[in-house]
């Protein structure tokens, strides 16, 4: 097995996240470029890949590669569905079992049932298809929410108090990385960084990079094997010696039976060798004459940066078990990132198993967190009250997600009493207190109490718009969209059909600006698709209360041309129901106005909806008079 990287600017950039590129081992390389590039659009990583995928391998390497990497992208086809090979049977098990994300992305169309079929009941997630209208917004979307990191490689490092390099033999691999993990699991180095070149970097001069690592550590611990033995042996000849030039504290450590006096030879002036077992207490010893001075941060902060490191694999191996136990101490001892940063985890399946309960209780201790820090007796700050709005915002969308809404309106009125402190402080947040309101009208209308929820959602579209037109935020412009909507669809249901259509022109003027222009076509994403198409149909729907047939149908008809526009890119059954639906409102407005000449339409549209219906139905065992009572 032979690893080589790609990145940005095609060179080793300290600190970079890791993702692993795997597929069927004789279709990978053919695709690769493609696959590289859109990732890297979206994400500053080292994309890593078998040079010798039909060569023999050790699973246990496998394995430990597998284990440093944040992200295993996966190339998806019909041959590595179909036959056996590595990806399918080994490494997407072992990232499933590890908690590390897997990104499966379908190079060919029609492959959704297949893969399903074989990774239902796996916890694998949503096949992303390149064929898709919005494929990379959603590669977008996918490393914005699950891996962008907003910490820089300094940010975290600066955590560390000191540095150990790990010098080894390429064909010691395997033994540097097990000696590794013995040094990490020492408590006197549970801040100290750990160096290692640990992939093959082709093409490129190491030399310098070395010589500045080597020169930055503290210790220089050296893998003995009898594979230093060698007479170009790159530790033998360029590092040990730097270290020795450099006075660095050499400690070698023998992790198989080696010729002492061949190694005496090989290596001028270098100590006893360690054992294994005897490594903690040396290296106890030999960081306490280090006399280190105390870091600056305060201790909560530096469990967190480095825990982030045991994550991302920063000047140490990823040791996902080690960055939870670190979160765990970080957020009990009241850092807000790590709390945030394990309700996330736990929410998401991301590092661990997914468990929504245990990140709920998290998401609590993070209000409980920002609640503690934005006010004392004689203050109140406004920065950590921002904090702690959103992190209630998050606790009550979560917990409806789940089903429960006790606590719920408390929690928002909560949110609401700080936003007006904001506010009456002159640091009012109009994005936060739409979001609140928000909330609280969806909460209001659960409880069938109309008026106030739609008084709670009038305010949320107020500071939306207010936002809006302030700075163009495209994310108060969709809550502003999805609030007329929901405003509109609540005077529908109470008859109100003069303030539904108000609330649908209001909504209907917050589209346009996500319309864009190429070559003189117009283009949508696929949410905008959507939006049209929803919006299109609510103003058909109402004209149809209005008995106003002939207005009715041309808002139809808009509303299907969304709906296949749509369907075109995302072959899904709600896509489907949607059109099936245009269909026969359609069909209904043409039929119902009972003109002769028209009445072949009519029946074209009306047969369409049903053949859709059919198809929808075709592979979901229901009760066959549901299913006619749906068709009728």
């Amino acid at each position: 097995m032979r690893l080589c990287y790609y990145t940005r600017k095609n060179a080793w950039v300290p600190g970079l996240p890791r993702l692993f590129l795997t597929g069927h081992p004789e279709e990978v390389a053919a695709r690769l470029d493609e696959m590289a590039e859109d990732i890297l659009r979206f994400w500053d990583c080292m994309i890593c890949r078998d040079l010798e995928p039909f060569a023999p391998y050790d699973q246990e390497e496998l394995l430990n590669d597998l284990e440093q990497i944040q992200v295993l992208a996966v190339m998806v086809t019909r041959r590595f569905l179909s036959e056996p090979n590595r990806a399918r049977d080994l490494e997407i098990p072992y990232a499933l079992e590890r908690g590390i994300l897997i990104l499966p992305i379908a190079q060919e169309e029609g492959l959704g049932a297949a893969f399903n079929a074989v990774f239902q009941d796996q916890g694998v997630m949503q096949l992303l298809k390149k064929s898709d209208f919005d494929y990379r917004e959603k590669l977008k979307k996918f490393f914005e929410s699950r891996v962008k990191e907003d910490q820089d490689h300094a940010y975290v490092c600066e955590a560390f108090r000191t540095k150990i390099f790990l010098s080894y033999r390429k064909a010691d691999r395997m033994e540097a990385q097990e000696l590794m993990r013995q040094i990490c699991k020492v408590p006197c180095c549970w801040d100290a960084a750990v160096w290692y070149d640990e992939f093959l970097l082709p093409g490129e001069n190491f030399n310098e990079d070395i010589a500045a690592q080597i020169n930055g550590c503290s210790l220089f611990v050296l893998t003995v094997t009898p594979w230093m033995l060698e007479a170009d042996s790159y530790a033998r000849t360029m590092e040990y010696p730097q270290a020795r030039a450099a006075g660095k504290t050499v400690i070698p450590v023998e992790v198989s039976p080696t010729d002492r006096a061949a190694l005496a030879r090989a290596f001028p002036g270098l100590p006893p060798c360690v054992r294994p077992e005897d490594l903690p207490a040396v290296l106890e010893k030999a960081i306490a004459d280090l006399d280190l001075p105390e870091s600056g941060l305060p201790e909560e902060d530096r469990l967190f940066r480095i825990a982030l490191a045991c994550q991302r694999g920063i000047q140490t191996m990823v040791d996902r078990g080690r960055a939870l136990e670190l979160l765990v101490r970080a957020a009990e001892a009241e850092n807000p990132d790590a709390a945030e940063r394990l309700a996330n985890m736990y929410w998401y399946g991301i590092n661990t198993r997914q468990d929504c309960e245990i990140s709920m209780d998290w998401q609590q201790k993070l209000v409980n967190i920002w609640r503690g820090k934005c006010q004392d007796e004689s203050h109140f700050y406004t920065e950590p009250a921002k904090e702690w709005v959103q992190a209630m915002i998050t606790w009550v969308s979560r917990q409806k997600e789940l089903g429960h809404y006790e606590g719920l309106e408390e929690m928002c009125l909560a949110a609401q009493d700080v936003s007006k402190m904001l506010a009456d402080a002159g640091a009012g947040d109009l994005l936060l207190e739409a979001q609140v309101q928000k909330e609280l009208g969806d909460i209001y209308q659960d409880m069938g109490r109309l008026e106030a929820s739609w008084n709670s959602w009038q305010a949320c579209l107020n500071a939306s718009l207010k936002r809006y037109e302030e700075t163009q935020d495209l994310t108060a412009r969709k809550l502003a969209y999805d609030t007329s909507v929901y405003m509109a669809d609540l005077c529908t249901k109470a008859g109100n059909t003069a303030m539904a259509w108000q609330c649908i022109q209001q909504a209907e003027t917050l589209l346009e600006p996500v319309i864009a222009w190429e070559n003189g076509q117009e283009t949508r994403t696929a949410d905008s698709w959507q939006e049209y198409s929803f919006l299109k149909s609510m103003m058909g729907s109402l004209c149809y209360m209005e008995a106003d047939l002939k207005k009715a149908l041309p808002f139809f008809q808009d509303a299907l041309r969304g709906s296949e526009m749509l369907y075109r890119q995302i072959k899904a059954e709600p896509i489907k129901r949607l059109l099936a639906m245009n269909c026969f409102n359609i069909g209904l407005c043409i039929l119902e106005q009972k003109a002769p000449e028209r009445c072949q339409e009519g029946r074209r549209h009306m047969l369409r909806s049903i053949e859709l219906f059919q198809e929808i139905y075709k592979d979901i065992p229901i009760e066959k008079e549901r299913q006619r009572e749906e068709l009728r």
